[in-house]
């Protein structure tokens, strides 16, 4: 078996990852046709009795890798059809013909071949993606339905690392909604993600703060009062004022706010200085 002789590629690409592909699949499959008659064999091609027509670089992977066997299909519907062996090779690679998976199908590919039983040291293998690219499909294929609908809405070309960020938010409509006005603002997934992750942390953190200082009788309020004056600023204005907020608990003009670019540390007031400083 031999390689076509009308085979119009130039370059196989035969690759590392392409190569273990094969070599953790064990069966190459291809198709052949006869050598026709009148084809002038060169040197060193007297025994060969097929060309491969279909496969020619999977032949040329499992040849670099030794592999004894390699399963054939004899396809003799094209021995003698010269000009459909070139069309074939323009329709089975032209990229117009062909409908590469988006990363989503490919993310469902690999998980459900994780969920029908192969390991992952098996997808590695058998895929040639490295083990990060592996988790990353796995963790991708799981997201729902929903999450996937309002990805594929957002204005970006998705990759498996992408998607596999979203895990994070998966059915969060607020959280990828934030998500995805950062990407409309140009910034990549993962700084928009890690941003939208560092906003929700630190809004949970606000919310404890606030319950906790409710909980003690600390009266919060959106914004500080006209009224009032900051406890740092008295300690300033009045000796011996001690500012520290606990000391001030029992007043009654003692309250906190929250500037807008510090969401984690209270400010401390007092709207009645006179009475209760």
């Amino acid at each position: 078996m031999n390689l076509d002789r009308s085979d119009v590629r130039e370059d196989y690409g035969i690759t590392s990852a392409f190569c273990k592909s094969l070599l953790a699949k064990q069966q190459v499959v291809l198709t052949a046709i006869p050598i026709p008659d009148d084809y002038e064999r060169q040197e060193g091609e007297e025994d060969y009795l097929f060309w491969v027509t279909k496969g020619n670089r999977r032949l040329e992977g499992g040849r670099k890798l030794q592999l004894e066997t390699m399963l054939c299909l004899v396809d003799l519907t094209m021995a003698g059809d010269r000009a459909g062996l070139f069309i074939d090779q323009l329709v089975e690679n032209d990229g117009d013909f062909r409908l590469p998976l988006s990363a989503f199908e490919q993310a469902q590919a690999l998980f459900q071949a994780h969920q029908a039983g192969a390991t992952r040291t098996e997808l590695r293998q058998r895929t040639g993606r490295t083990k990060e690219q592996i988790s990353a499909g796995i963790a991708a294929g799981r997201i729902s339905e929903q999450t996937k609908r309002a990805a594929r809405a957002m204005d970006h070309v998705w990759t498996l690392d992408d998607i596999a960020l979203l895990s994070e938010f998966d059915g969060d409509d607020a959280a990828l909604a934030r998500i995805q006005q950062r990407i409309d603002w140009g910034h990549p997934v993962a700084y928009a993600v890690e941003t939208v992750r560092d906003e929700l942390a630190e809004e949970a953190e606000h919310d404890r703060i606030i319950a906790r200082l409710e909980a003690a009788g600390v009266r919060v309020t959106e914004t500080r009062p006209p009224e009032a004056f900051l406890l740092h600023t008295l300690a300033h204005l009045v000796d011996g004022f001690d500012s520290e907020p606990d000391r001030h608990a029992a007043c009654a003009g003692h309250g906190a706010f929250f500037y807008s670019y510090n969401k984690t540390e209270p400010e401390y007031y007092c709207t009645t200085p006179a009475e209760h400083g």
